[in-house]
């Protein structure tokens, strides 16, 4: 606990505000960390979009709420960052006072923090896992999760999306490291009725045709496949399984940064911070941070 409230007062973290939405003890919460400059015109934590209210606490007095934070990365070369449990980063200029916000309402699915600037909406969120059975709090949450997600990338046309996190799903087969594995694992032997669900969670042909549907509906473009044609053993994957047993070597890619089709030509990079089954890179992790940059519209523009 000391070590984690040293390096939040510490460069870069004293430069930046942090809304926080904590889930639970168990799986922490997501967060946001914004320079002070560059501050949303508003932040929410559904996807929704319903208004909260929210607390302010000085980061010296948020002791016990930071408990619930679990993993947390580094600030690396200047660029947006994502890491499991969840973070966001954006890039602005330096000020001096850190703070951290508190949702007293969350998403009672996955976690979810909307942040919404001038000329773009950033969306982080944890995806609920599919699970491994067809019941209410399996593959019924995940599809409503699903379906809810369809309507607001839709309803959302009117102002570029980035949405970035944990979505718990390999979208092809070029996304995980073994798809014969992955696509015959079961669960205590237990066979879904639905063959479209069976198999790993996040590689289950239900998922991934869901998940297709949401780009393609909503105009949307996955943009490290956008850059990384090839499959990439060595790198290529945000998450890897348990290194001793059946998992070792298994990995899949299920962080991603996504963006609008019309934001695409400004991609100038996006990187998985982690490779090899000995998990350089993931922090101590079952994932490793996935990084975003774009270019600036102009040279007064400063929201790559």
């Amino acid at each position: 606990m000391q070590i984690l409230m040293r390096a939040l007062s510490r460069p870069p973290f004293g430069n930046y505000r942090v809304w926080w939405s904590l889930a639970d003890s168990k799986y922490a919460g997501t967060a946001l960390f914004v320079k002070k400059c560059f501050q949303p015109k508003k932040v929410s934590f559904s996807i929704d979009q319903k208004e909260v209210n929210c607390t302010f606490f000085k980061l010296q007095f948020a002791h016990a709420l930071l408990e619930h934070v679990s993993r947390m990365t580094e600030w690396q070369n200047g660029k947006w960052v994502h890491v499991a449990d969840s973070s966001s980063w954006i890039k602005g200029q330096s000020t001096n006072i850190l703070l951290l916000f508190l949702a007293s309402k969350h998403e009672p699915e996955g976690r979810v923090i909307l942040a919404e600037f001038e000329s773009f909406r950033l969306l982080n969120t944890y995806v609920p896992n599919n699970g491994w059975k067809d019941e209410e709090t399996s593959f019924q949450r995940r599809r409503k999760w699903d379906k809810r997600m369809l309507e607001f990338v839709v309803q959302s046309s009117d102002k570029p999306l980035i949405w970035c996190g944990d979505l718990n799903v390999s979208h092809e087969e070029i996304d995980v490291s073994h798809p014969e594995f992955f696509s015959a694992a079961k669960h205590n032997g237990y066979v879904p009725p639905n063959k479209e669900d069976c198999g790993q969670p996040g590689f289950t042909l239900a998922e991934r045709r869901r998940f297709g549907g949401i780009l393609k509906e909503g105009k949307l473009v996955d943009a490290y496949r956008l850059l990384h044609k090839e499959k990439d053993m060595e790198g290529g994957f945000s998450w890897s399984g348990n290194p001793i047993g059946k998992y070792r070597g298994k990995r899949m890619r299920i962080d991603y940064f996504i963006v609008p089709e019309a934001l695409k030509d400004r991609i100038v990079a996006c990187e998985i911070h982690g490779q090899g089954i000995e998990l350089k890179g993931f922090y101590g992790s079952d994932h490793c941070p996935v990084s975003l940059e774009l270019s600036e519209t102009s040279s007064s523009s400063n929201q790559s």
